[in-house]
């Protein structure tokens, strides 16, 4: 168990139980870096606080009492030796330094470190971008980086059969269940989208058949007017005044006036009979 493990300090000397290290690796037969239990692990060998000083990183301890394995920590080995330091963001005039550190707190006014260490002096120094090792007691740290791909220089640990299977099986599990996430998030919105479809097809269809049946009533109905009128207006004729027409003799019967006879009547005389 990684409980079982010793954690040592830069001075060779394991760390006693008040400072509650734990390795970052749970398999026994792997060194690796150790933090307290309420610290997240990170990948450069430094921790990452949550607990009281939240959001501080640490140098803390060592499952190798020389401190060689790789996966410790590289950053202030030689200061504060018997125990663990906070690794501080520098910053100068209130803003950060570059994104520089130093092992302990940072002076503003000279903007150099207050702890001189071998490798920098008091010049504030770069660290290793660290990603986060979860959890810090059940995956090791060959399994993440042979999954996330941090480890390029080739180094192979072998870990038991127990840690294999315990690490494994969560894994499967865990396929299995971004099967079923992803099939349900994909298939879903296909489900409705396809029925959406369906739907407005059937409605337009259906529209569609409606207007033909009142386009084909409408066309066999007298009543129907495309002017929107009731009736038809009457039509009028309008003739321009001074226009001269000829009238054909065959549409007006002409009726001849009859002369008057004279009341007076010129008498003449008969010839008489001979």
């Amino acid at each position: 168990m990684a409980e079982d493990m010793t954690c040592y300090f830069p001075d060779g000397l394991p760390a006693d139980n008040q400072n509650q290290l734990r390795p970052c690796d749970s398999d026994p037969n792997v060194q690796s870096a150790c933090c307290i239990k309420d610290a997240v692990c990170l990948s450069n060998g430094l921790c990452y606080q949550q607990d009281d000083w939240g959001g501080r990183l640490t140098r803390s301890g060592c499952t190798v009492s020389d401190w060689s394995e790789g996966r410790c920590s590289t950053y202030c080995r030689d200061v504060a030796r018997d125990g663990g330091i906070n690794v501080m963001l520098a910053k100068g005039n209130g803003k950060p330094n570059g994104g520089t550190f130093c092992c302990g707190p940072f002076n503003t006014t000279t903007e150099q470190c207050t702890i001189s260490t071998d490798e920098y002096g008091f010049d504030p120094f770069s660290i290793d971008r660290g990603y986060v090792l979860f959890p810090n007691t059940s995956l090791t740290l060959e399994d993440f980086a042979t999954a996330h791909g941090l480890h390029e220089d080739g180094t192979t640990t072998s870990n038991s059969s127990a840690s294999s299977s315990a690490t494994s099986s969560p894994s499967r599990h865990g396929d299995l269940g971004l099967g079923v996430g992803l099939g349900i998030g994909l298939g879903l919105p296909l489900v409705l989208a396809v029925g959406c479809c369906f739907w407005l097809w059937r409605k337009n269809k259906r529209l569609v058949s409606q207007l033909g049946e009142k386009q084909q009533a409408a066309h066999y109905s007298p009543a129907f007017r495309p002017t929107g009128f009731a009736h038809a207006p009457p039509y009028e004729q309008r003739i321009p005044a001074g226009t001269k027409m000829a009238i054909p003799s065959t549409e007006l019967a002409f009726r001849q006036p009859m002369p008057e006879l004279s009341h007076e009547q010129e008498r003449q005389e008969l010839d008489a009979w001979k």
